[in-house]
């Protein structure tokens, strides 16, 4: 006997693929690396289910402008924010000395 699915019904949605997080490894005397780790999407117009679908990894191509680029930013990026962070810390030493 063929049973039927609990409140078996047909669904509408988009499914897609993305980039849920970003590793940069830039070891010391190597070429730097990129590593995506992928996640699919369905959305099912109320509800949007995700699950780990897999990898994607690549050695930045120093003879390539775009990958030249985008590891610059990145090292401008990482230069920025640290500069931020220092003079952060900076201030919180310069209070804590003047007893704020």
């Amino acid at each position: 006997m063929e049973t039927q699915n609990y409140k078996e019904s047909s669904i509408t949605g988009q499914k897609w693929t993305r980039a849920v997080r970003v590793q940069i490894d830039n070891l010391l005397n190597a070429t730097p690396s990129i590593l995506f780790v992928e996640e699919e999407a369905i959305n099912l117009g109320e509800r949007v289910i995700t699950e780990m679908s897999g990898n994607l990894s690549a050695a930045f191509d120093l003879e390539n402008p775009l990958h030249v680029e985008i590891y610059t930013k990145l090292n401008e990026l990482y230069i920025l924010l640290r500069e931020a962070r220092d003079a952060a810390l900076e201030d919180r030493l310069l209070a804590l000395e003047q007893g704020a």
